[in-house]
């Protein structure tokens, strides 16, 4: 498993004296969708397309492998470190893994918002939906060493290549009703797509893909004056555990991947606003 092999990143030892800055090219291109037929409905559609040359990131201890092993890369040699005994297990062996600036990025991908407010439901008030997700078209990774090919992060993961969960699919649905008792309660339903590791599956590799993950936050603010207010809430309402992989390399922690998953279950909140 090239995942377990140690490494010495940037906050162990200087940073590349010889990097050079980023260049990148982004483009853009939106519509917003307010049909006079339905005045309550807000549409908008953002595509995106960035590349970037000369990234500055770490190559990872795969491709330095892979580059020395198959590419015979003498700068990728000269970053693996053996110990006295020829082992990269034990003591001091080490793949130096320092910020530098890789081959480049890509990302390309659809931006999407849609609102609908004001629905009323008779006495009991109004109903206001809003959704706002993400499509990843692209997301590749191009090491920039001889005999390691560009890496397809849509859809994957990986402590090394792809870094954290990269969903093809993620969005965050937001129902909220405004009642006439001067309280407001919403539900958010946050979702993120499976993904599977960029290494292939192996009969070994149990965590090789990470299911997806729905969570449900419940919230609710109660209007106590017209300065102050009370606001209380349950995010991870059904308490769903993260996914758990052994390859989170340095960009996860406690097995598991903090910045897509709730890493620590249910919890509640309470908070009172005062205005002056």
């Amino acid at each position: 498993d090239l995942h377990s092999f140690p490494t010495r990143r940037s906050s162990d030892l200087h940073i590349d004296a010889n990097l050079v800055p980023e260049e990148s090219d982004t483009y853009t291109y939106g519509v917003i969708l307010q049909p006079s037929f339905l005045p309550k409905l807000a549409v908008t559609i953002d595509y995106f397309d960035i590349q970037i040359d000369d990234a500055i990131s770490t190559r990872g201890p795969d491709s330095t492998l892979t580059g020395c092993y198959f590419g015979n890369d003498p700068d990728s040699c000269a970053l693996i470190q053996r110990n006295a005994a020829g082992s990269l297990w034990r003591g001091t062996g080490h793949v130096i893994d320092l910020n530098t600036n890789i081959g480049g990025l890509n990302t390309k991908g659809i931006d999407f918002s849609v609102g609908y407010t004001g629905v009323e439901v008779g006495s009991l008030g109004e109903l206001s939906f809003n959704l706002i997700g993400t499509y990843l078209d692209e997301l590749t990774y191009e090491a920039g060493i001889p005999g390691v090919a560009p890496t397809e992060c849509k859809g994957k993961y990986s402590g090394s290549l792809c870094g954290i969960p990269n969903p093809d699919w993620r969005h965050h649905f937001r129902t909220a009703w405004e009642t006439p008792w001067n309280v407001d309660v919403a539900l958010t339903w946050r979702y993120y797509a499976e993904v599977t590791n960029v290494v292939a599956a192996t009969a070994a590799n149990i965590d090789y893909k990470l299911g997806s993950r729905s969570y449900f936050d419940l919230a609710g603010n109660w209007a106590v004056t017209e300065k102050s207010s009370v606001i209380l809430g349950i995010n991870n309402l059904l308490d769903k555990d993260p996914p758990i992989t052994s390859a989170v390399g340095t960009t996860g922690n406690g097995n598991t991947f903090p910045q897509t998953y709730d890493a620590l279950g249910r919890w509640i909140f309470l908070r009172g606003q005062v205005s002056f």
